[in-house]
């Protein structure tokens, strides 16, 4: 065990080591070229960082989420005899596959933002990361009822075989 937390350590030592790195040759290049525009790491996080997780996460909540939709509806069909245990099998662990994969992201993913990169404190951050979550659910939301009844048709067209 203690092996493993030297390795995630190890490895979030890494990204932050690249991230400064990051900096260090941005704001070099930014003297090079005169410019008194200094990139410190806040900024990096607040300008790169917090927008692209509050773009990804939502995503993968809604992935997450349909693959749990798509668990029920086959537990349903099998119920109602619709489509043979087989089918059933196949599809429910595909999805339910899915769903742990989506959700694990998630949760991984928001456990190195707050506790490894410690962000998503200020108000700044929370308000950017709103905004392109927000943004991402206006693009996601449109095609949700589409989704599922692709997700029903699936289930329905399995009956027919």
């Amino acid at each position: 065990m203690e092996e493993l937390a030297l390795q995630k350590n190890q490895k979030c030592l890494l990204v932050k080591k690249i991230l400064k790195n990051l900096v260090s040759a941005s704001n070099k290049l930014a003297a090079k070229i005169g410019k008194r525009v200094r990139i410190t790491m806040s900024s990096l996080s607040l300008f790169l960082i917090t927008p692209l997780w509050g773009f990804i996460s939502p995503w993968l909540f809604f992935n997450g989420w349909l693959s749990f939709l798509g668990m029920m509806a086959s537990l349903f069909f099998l119920i109602r005899r619709n489509i043979s245990r087989r089918q059933f099998i196949c599809r429910f662990f595909n999805m339910l596959t899915s769903m742990l994969f989506f959700f694990a992201l998630l949760l991984v993913g928001f456990y190195i933002f707050s506790h490894h990169l410690s962000l998503g404190f200020s108000p700044t951050e929370t308000v950017v990361f709103t905004i392109f979550a927000t943004g991402q659910m206006c693009l996601l939301v449109p095609n949700l009822s589409v989704r599922i009844n692709k997700i029903l048709d699936c289930n329905h067209s399995l009956q027919n075989k």
